[in-house]
């Protein structure tokens, strides 16, 4: 399996990943966890990036073009060619009921298309720099918090066997049919239905670390900015929302996460990873609005983003417990995810119902190594 630049999962049954050799795999993915069937279909085509939804999968190429496939008949045959961008498209985002989608391109260019005509509906130009990263506002009138959640790794979906740390987490709770893995999802009480209810408002990251702002219902190209703090290094390639639409984080050069107040446009933290973990490639927001998910190139961590430090006393207990195996406050604020340990992780992400997690290692043609692995992963609540 070469690098993946990403991928997404279809409700309940399939994944699809892309990756620098050209194929799109499609895994059948209870299966895959199973360890019963693997690959199932790949195609070939150009790729940089990619977006999948409601049976209809968009291909970002290399020569600016976006191609449409659809994934539920005669899969595999370009049914429209989306031509705009002059350089290779770096990013995606599905919006506007799924009838809309925003393009970011290293032309330095993001237009918005209209997946009914394929025409092109509007062109935004206020970047200085390529785009990196796009995501649309979710919708926060419906949005339900869930509880705390912790991640488990279940499984490496790999072309060959791995004899690495990526093995399955539970066996018996993951050998189980698909029937029965569909009836669990349905049951689930989390609802995270906002994510996938999209409004009109997108950020776009440029590769400066400028985020910008756009709102389809405005004639400004960008109607608010984020740019980087002093001394910041201009470096930026994952942003994302929280599930509520009101605080925005961006992943940074120098090992730290940005948090954004969206509406007072001010900087409320800068989580600072340990020492040496290098920079934050990827970026998620799970659905509780108190963790997030960050990929660097030496691990993945959960922060937890409403962590109070410990009380201390002076002789370095905490509180009045002396025995530091009693101690049930966690001592940093994050929780580390077994997973790539030396790879660019170049995307998170979930099913609807934040039963499962998928993160994948790519560079997405910049600096840095891949271990050309995607890890699955089982999220549990608390």
């Amino acid at each position: 399996m070469s690098q993946t630049s990403n991928f997404d999962i279809l409700p309940v049954r399939w994944l699809f990943t892309g990756g620098d050799d050209g194929f799109i795999r499609k895994y059948d993915f209870f299966n895959s966890i199973n360890g019963d069937t693997l690959l199932t279909l790949s195609q070939k085509h150009g790729l940089i990036d990619t977006i999948q939804k409601s049976g209809v999968m968009i291909v970002l190429l290399q020569n600016g073009s976006i191609n449409l496939y659809t994934v539920r008949h005669d899969e595999g045959t370009c049914h429209h060619v989306f031509r705009g961008h002059e350089k290779p498209v770096s990013a995606l985002a599905l919006g506007g009921n799924e009838r809309l989608f925003l393009s970011g391109s290293w032309d330095r260019k993001a237009i918005l298309w209209d997946l009914d005509t394929g025409a092109k509906t509007r062109e935004y130009t206020a970047f200085n720099s390529h785009i990196t990263s796009i995501k649309f506002q979710p919708n926060s009138s419906s949005a339900t918090a869930a509880t705390t959640s912790s991640i488990s790794e279940t499984k490496q979906t790999a072309a060959e066997p791995s004899t690495g740390a990526a093995a399955v987490a539970s066996t018996n709770d993951m050998d189980v049919s698909s029937d029965e893995k569909i009836q669990q999802q349905e049951s689930q009480q989390i609802n995270v239905s906002a994510l996938s209810e999209i409004g009109n408002i997108a950020a776009v990251l440029s590769f400066d670390g400028k985020i910008s702002i756009i709102d389809g219902r405005d004639s400004n190209d960008a109607v608010k900015t984020f740019a980087p703090v002093n001394p910041t290094p201009p470096w930026g390639v994952s942003v994302v929302w929280s599930p509520d639409g009101k605080r925005i984080y961006c992943g940074r050069r120098n090992g730290t996460v940005d948090e954004w107040d969206f509406a007072e446009g001010r900087l409320l933290q800068n989580i600072r990873l340990p020492r040496d973990s290098g920079p934050v490639t990827s970026v998620f927001c799970m659905p509780n609005n108190r963790h997030i998910v960050c990929g660097s190139f030496d691990n993945i961590r959960l922060w937890d983003l409403q962590y109070t430090a410990p009380d201390l006393s002076m002789d370095g207990t905490v509180g009045s417990i002396h025995n530091e195996f009693e101690m049930t406050q966690a001592i940093v604020p994050f929780a580390i995810i077994p997973g790539h340990h030396g790879g660019v992780i170049s995307s998170f992400v979930t099913d609807a119902k934040c039963k499962y997690m998928v993160s994948a290692s790519g560079n997405r043609g910049w600096d840095g190594i891949s271990n050309n692995m995607c890890l699955l992963y089982s999220v549990t609540t608390q």
